[in-house]
C-alpha cells in the first residue's frame, strides 16, 4: 500500500506537526560520539517513543531525540535530556515511608 502523497508545507512547522499526526512510527536515538555506534529504538506512539527516551536519557546520561518517521520522511520531535544525579525521583524509599 503506497502511503498518502506529503503535502506541501509554508512552516517547518507545519511539516513537523502533519508528519507527526501521520506517523507509521517513532525512532528514539541515543549517539555516543563519532567512535561508537548509535543507540536506536522504533515505537509505535509517540507517548511510548517518549517513556523510551527518558529511561535511555537515563541510562545512558546522554541526550535522547526523537523523531516521527512517515514513509521516506522524518521530523525531529524533542530532545530529552538525562535526570541530574541530583535530582530526586517520583519513587519513595520504601525504608523512610
Amino acid at each position: 500500500m503506497q502511503p498518502k502523497p506529503i503535502p506541501d508545507f509554508k512552516t517547518a512547522e507545519e511539516r513537523q506537526d502533519w508528519i507527526t499526526q501521520n506517523a507509521d512510527y517513532f525512532t528514539v536515538i541515543v549517539d555516543y560520539g563519532s567512535s561508537a555506534p548509535r543507540w536506536r529504538a522504533q515505537m509505535p506512539t509517540l507517548e511510548t517513543a517518549n517513556l523510551c527516551a527518558k529511561s535511555a536519557a537515563d541510562v545512558s546520561r546522554r541526550v535522547a531525540m526523537v523523531y516521527a518517521v512517515y514513509g521516506p520522511y522524518d521530523s525531529w520531535i524533542k530532545n530529552v535530556h538525562p535526570r541530574m544525579k541530583n535530582e530526586t525521583s517520583t519513587r519513595t524509599d520504601p525504608r523512610t515511608a
